[in-house]
Formats: structure tokens, C-alpha cells, sequence
């Protein structure tokens, strides 16, 4: 269930951030730059991943932090990893590592700790950081490490990082849980 979700958040992050879409059988946004590629086209160089690099050497991770399903410090919370550390080549296996082809790995068990008290499960998963590294800029609240719509005041536009935007990734899920089960691990 776990890198379902993960795969669900990183698809709608890429398709509701999109500058440059259309509209497709209603609310649909696809980027103008999918609907013009044959099926089956990766976008990207993949023969640049080296699967001898962490992440952090195979990516540009300092626009990220990365979320675990982990409590190491025993505060009730998921573990937070910065950008600094991420683009410095922090890697977690199994949770967060570069893979045989040198593609970025997420993974999260069935059980795991939660974001919050209202989360029912565990996650893996990226946030942008537009502040990429500064911590002077605070990450709670509108402030430049967050973007906006363009339909925002332009109050809002004036505090955010950036207005509008557009992100895209390839991506795999090559296991899910069948069954949801918290309890199995195989599940």
C-alpha cells in the first residue's frame, strides 16, 4: 500500500504542478511534453545513472527532504532527512537507495511510523525544498520554499518561491501490497 501511495503522491506532484498542460477527460492535466511522446518513451538520459553512485550523486537532491518510515530518535514521528544530506549521498536501504540500474529506489513496509496522527500508513516519500539547502527560509507556512498556483493573490505569489511549475519523472512500481495488511510485511 505503502509504495502505492508513494507512487500516487510523486505522479500527482507531477501531473497538478504542470505549467504547460492540457485537459484530458475532465480534470485530467497531462504535460504537453507526454502527449507528444510515443508510448513506452522514457524521458531522460538513463544511461547517465550509475548504479555504483548514491542517489545524491545520480540526482540533483538538493531541492528535496526526504521522509521515512522510521523513528530513530523515538519522538512518535516519521524521520526527516534534509536537503544537504540527501545531495551529499545519504542513502538508506531499504527505504531510500539507488538500484542495479542506478534509478532511485522508495520503499516502504506495511507498518512503519506515521507523518501524523491522522496518517493510517507508513510512507517514503520526497518534498520539494525550493529553499534547496537554506535553512534561514522556514518550511511551514507560505514562505520561498513553497510555490503557489497562478491563480493565487498576489500577495501570496509575492511570499512564495516560485509561481506555477512543472515536474517530470519516469517511474516504476514494481511491488505493491496485496493485500494492506499492517500486519504482514509480504503483504
Amino acid at each position: 500500500m505503502c509504495d502505492v501511495f508513494a507512487a500516487l503522491v510523486f505522479a500527482l506532484a507531477v501531473f497538478s504542478a504542470s505549467l504547460n498542460a492540457q485537459e484530458i477527460e475532465g480534470n485530467t492535466l497531462i504535460s504537453k511534453s507526454h502527449t507528444s511522446l510515443a508510448e513506452g518513451v522514457l524521458l531522460g538520459d538513463l544511461s547517465k545513472l550509475d548504479p555504483l553512485k548514491k542517489p545524491g550523486e545520480n540526482f540533483d537532491l538538493l531541492d528535496w527532504s526526504l521522509t521515512l518510515p522510521t523513528d530513530l530518535n523515538e519522538d512518535k514521528k516519521a524521520d526527516t532527512v534534509y536537503e544537504k544530506s540527501l545531495s551529499k549521498g545519504f542513502n538508506l536501504k531499504p527505504f531510500f537507495y539507488t538500484a542495479d540500474d542506478g534509478g532511485l529506489v522508495f520503499a516502504c513496509p506495511n507498518v512503519g511510523a506515521k507523518t501524523s496522527k491522522n496518517t493510517k500508513y507508513a510512507r517514503t516519500e520526497l518534498r520539494e525544498m525550493l529553499r534547496r539547502g537554506n535553512s534561514r527560509i522556514k518550511t511551514r507556512g507560505l514562505t520561498k520554499n513553497n510555490w503557489v498556483f497562478s491563480n493565487a493573490h498576489g500577495s501570496a505569489k509575492a511570499k512564495s518561491g516560485g509561481v506555477e511549475g512543472s515536474l517530470e519523472g519516469t517511474l516504476a512500481i514494481n511491488r505493491v501490497s496485496t493485500t494492506g495488511d499492517e500486519k504482514r510485511s509480504d503483504a
